[in-house]
């Protein structure tokens, strides 16, 4: 997901460069904070490998 401008928002919303970006409407910013790094779980390679 690519971020875009948000219609009647000022800001961003998505991820872009390993990061997060949305709005926050109580403080009126576009907050960002960084993408969760996942670890390889088992069940990650059964769903991966066709069987």
């Amino acid at each position: 997901m690519k971020a875009y401008v948000k219609a009647g928002i000022k800001g961003f919303s998505g991820k872009l460069d390993g990061a997060i970006y949305y709005y926050h409407p109580r403080l009126k910013r576009t907050l960002m904070r960084r993408a969760p790094k996942l670890s390889i779980q088992p069940q990650n390679i059964e769903l991966r490998d066709p069987k």
